[in-house]
């Protein structure tokens, strides 16, 4: 229990949120990207960035490079997914479907 803490007490200190918000392979990516240290992940921490505007720029460039449609800011109630396509329901009553449905849900 102890190494538990002090790996939560790193992880909090050099992302600025706690573990009970991240997911694992969120946590492992900026492990791996340190060397497998806990200095190596200080080091990088501030390091890898997406632009200015974090995965919000990523599907902005996406949406520019491919033509299509976009919808940021609606809040998901159910994504369902067969082999052909996805179809997204929205909290306003909206139903989507597309072949393909890229999400940005901030990290």
């Amino acid at each position: 229990m102890e190494a538990r803490n002090l790996i939560e007490m790193n992880y909090t200190a050099n992302s600025g949120t706690d573990t009970a918000n991240t997911a694992f392979s969120g946590a492992l990516r900026w492990y791996v990207l340190g060397g497998y240290t806990f200095a190596g992940t200080t080091a990088v921490s501030g390091t890898y960035k997406i632009g200015n505007g974090g995965m919000t720029s990523l599907a902005n460039a996406m949406v520019r490079e491919l033509h299509c449609d976009q919808s940021f800011g609606t809040e998901v109630t159910d994504i369902t997914q067969d082999d052909e396509r996805v179809t997204v329901r929205t909290r306003k009553g909206q139903t989507l479907t597309a072949g393909h449905v890229v999400c940005t849900i901030p990290l």
